[in-house]
């Protein structure tokens, strides 16, 4: 088993214990932290394997019609979340992988099961079917992150849930040298969410968790809600925030940075994409497009909102890891020579065969 910290040191547990308190209390005497996983087709069930091969334990799959089957031979197999939590009511979140059709049934049933995170990993869902998914995670007190996240990744716990590369984490350390201790990447890019991953650890930056909020015009959580839920762990040292044009999810946390000091107590940098982007055009997906005449949702209204309430606001990549490195001062978290020896494995292997 690759190294890992105390399931009730890491950021995960942080997120449990504070919408269950009653499930974390049953983590501390299993040292579990469980997941599912909803809709096993192609894509669910690949990443399925990817994430239990990274370390996460899937406990549970759930596919109407598929209950008492396994996939990969581990994961058994539900008919519906609640046979699911019958038998793992450990289960601390969910990742949703099913058609856009049918993601609504399966994100509410996960969420008025009492699972504290939500993952939706579905895109284009019908603006109606949000609306009343989100109604629903209000209620319950449900994080809900996306649809159309790429999902959640912590590296100290070996925690994945979703689709994230886990290649960017130096595994070959020992939960000792660091911990929990690390900065924490939000984004609304998936692309841009892994080569900051990548950056970042090519200079010995740790990272402690990754998640991409979610690329649909609406989405469960916004960087308001996230930030500070990342700067109260107490081992986050710095929140990275990955935005982009269209919306106003940027400015948003800007007037909240302004209103709400307190709750903002460790630096924040932030890198918007975008700056080139032609009015009233797309680019990439449905939350980056800025209307003709708008005021806001621009490159210029996000970075001008930012850098108000005191925010870093970087133009590139290399300018994102210089402005953290000068943040964090002399620290570094491992040796970027042990990311690169791993990596170097990857860039020589032989292709696969067809």
């Amino acid at each position: 088993m690759k190294d890992r910290i105390n399931a009730a040191e890491g950021m995960l547990f942080y997120i449990v214990k504070n919408i269950r308190p009653d499930l974390a209390e049953k983590i501390k005497e299993t040292g579990k932290l469980e997941t599912m996983i909803i809709g096993l087709g192609g894509q669910g069930t690949k990443h399925a394997g990817l994430m239990n091969d990274f370390g996460t334990t899937v406990s549970a799959g759930v596919a109407p019609g598929k209950g008492g089957t396994r996939v990969h031979e581990v994961i058994p197999v539900y008919n519906t979340v609640k046979e699911a939590l019958d038998e793992h009511p450990s289960i601390v979140a969910a990742s949703i992988w099913r058609h856009y059709s049918t993601a609504k049934e399966a994100a509410i049933e996960a969420i008025e099961a009492g699972i504290p995170l939500v993952v939706l990993i579905s895109e284009f869902i019908p603006l109606k079917d949000v609306r009343d998914i989100l109604v629903a995670a209000r209620r319950k007190g449900t994080l809900l992150i996306g649809g159309n996240t790429p999902g959640l990744i912590f590296p100290p716990e070996r925690i994945k849930i979703g689709m994230l590369p886990d290649v960017f984490y130096p595994e070959e350390k020992s939960p000792g040298e660091f911990g929990s201790k690390g900065v924490t990447i939000i984004s609304r890019s998936g692309a841009i969410l892994y080569h900051m991953s990548d950056a970042m650890a090519s200079v010995g930056i740790a990272q402690n968790a990754v998640i991409g909020v979610g690329g649909d015009g609406a989405i469960g959580s916004t960087f308001k809600d996230l930030v500070p839920l990342a700067m109260g762990y107490e081992n986050t040292d710095l929140v990275v925030v990955a935005g982009e044009i269209g919306g106003c999810m940027e400015e948003m946390l800007a007037e909240d940075i302004k209103n709400h000091p307190e709750k903002y107590p460790k630096p924040v940098v932030a890198l918007i994409s975008g700056a080139h982007a032609p009015e009233g055009k797309t680019m990439g997906h449905a939350g980056a497009i800025v209307t003709p005449g708008q005021e806001t949702g621009t490159f210029r209204s996000k970075k001008a909102a930012l850098e108000s309430a005191g925010v870093t606001v970087v133009n590139s990549q290399y300018d994102l890891i210089e402005a953290v490195k000068g943040k964090l001062g002399s620290k570094r978290y491992f040796d970027p020579e042990r990311y690169y020896s791993k990596m170097r494995k990857i860039w020589e292997a032989p292709p696969p065969k067809p």
